[in-house]
C-alpha cells in the first residue's frame, strides 16, 4: 500500500488540470484577502526577502544587466519623460542642486551636511553681500554658493554676479 504522500502525489498528477482551474477560481475569488496576507508575510519577513533579493541580484547581475538595458532601448521616450518631469519637482531640483556641489568640490567637506546646506540655500532670497533679491528670469542674478576652490569651504551665498566680480 502505498504512502499517504505518494497518493497525494500521485492524485495531483492525475488531476493536474482539475486543480489548476479549481486554484485559478479560488485566487480570483479571493483576491483581497490573499492581497492582505501577502501584506503580512511580507511586513513579517523583510529582511529575510532582503536577503533573497540580494542573492538573486548576485547570481543573475548579467541577466539583470541585460534586461535593464532592453527597457531603457524599447522606453527612451518614456524615461525621459519621467525624468523631465522629476527634474520639475522639489525633490529633483534639490537633488540636482546637491550634484552639482558635489561636482564642483564640496563633497569632500560637506558629506554629511547637504541636507543643511540645501536647507539654508533654498531659504536665503537675497544676495548677502549686494543684497540684490534672486531672480531666475536675469542670468546675473542667479542664486550661487560661492566657496573658497582651495580649502572647498563656503563663504556666502550670493549672486552671479558678486561671486565672480568681487574679491574674495
Amino acid at each position: 500500500m502505498a504512502s499517504k504522500k505518494e497518493y497525494q502525489r500521485l492524485y495531483r498528477l492525475k488531476n493536474k488540470e482539475k486543480l489548476k482551474e479549481k486554484n485559478r477560481l479560488y485566487r480570483l475569488n479571493n483576491k483581497e484577502k490573499l492581497k492582505e496576507k501577502n501584506r503580512l508575510y511580507r511586513l513579517n519577513n523583510k529582511e529575510k526577502l532582503k536577503e533573497k533579493r540580494r542573492l538573486y541580484r548576485l547570481a543573475n547581475k548579467e541577466k539583470l544587466k541585460e534586461k535593464t538595458k532592453e527597457y531603457k532601448l524599447k522606453n527612451k521616450e518614456k524615461i525621459k519623460q519621467k525624468q523631465k518631469e522629476y527634474r520639475q519637482t522639489e525633490a529633483g531640483k534639490k537633488s540636482g542642486r546637491i550634484c552639482n556641489w558635489k561636482r564642483y568640490g564640496l563633497k569632500d567637506h560637506y558629506e554629511d551636511n547637504y541636507e543643511t546646506i540645501y536647507k539654508m540655500y533654498s531659504l536665503q532670497k537675497n544676495c548677502s553681500v549686494c543684497n540684490k533679491i534672486f531672480n531666475d528670469k536675469n542670468r546675473m542674478d542667479l542664486k550661487c554658493l560661492d566657496h573658497c576652490h582651495n580649502t572647498g569651504k563656503l563663504r556666502r551665498i550670493c549672486c552671479v554676479n558678486c561671486n565672480v566680480n568681487v574679491v574674495k
